[in-house]
């Protein structure tokens, strides 16, 4: 069985992005283990956001998580979860006939790695300037 890894991004006075070895939640607070997987950050549950990692990695070898901005070819996307899978959309530009054509492109993150060349560019938790990149 795989096991799923998270990384944390904690808000407020911190706005540090942590990847805990285990996350335990409970009575609104949540803790983030340390390498060892003993718990060493407790943080309120209001500012805290967890991203699940996809299982693929980008061509340098970086791992995908939710939120994470990619660049495709020339353009960009975030990765998303829809509650079942990881889901990336983006405008792919294709010239057909002598003329350029926009297509939305809408894949999974297995898809996506199998059939683009995607390097993981940042977050837009700790890059939110990025988001403005990310177009469809």
């Amino acid at each position: 069985m795989k096991i799923q890894k998270y990384r944390a991004w904690v808000t407020g006075t911190e706005n540090v992005m942590y990847q805990p070895r285990e996350v335990w939640i409970n009575n609104g607070e949540v803790w983030l283990s340390n390498a060892k997987g003993l718990p060493e950050k407790k943080v309120a549950a209001d500012k805290v956001i967890l991203s699940r990692a996809t299982g693929y990695k980008d061509q340098n070898d970086v791992e995908m998580f939710k939120g994470d901005i990619l660049k495709i070819n020339d353009t960009y996307a975030e990765i998303d979860y829809d509650g079942s899978c990881f889901l990336v959309s983006f405008i792919e530009k294709v010239k057909e006939n002598q003329v350029d054509k926009n297509y939305l492109v809408i894949l999974t993150v297995k898809e996506l790695v199998e059939d683009y060349k995607v390097t993981v560019i940042g977050n837009v938790y700790a890059n939110p300037e990025l988001k403005k990149l990310v177009k469809g």
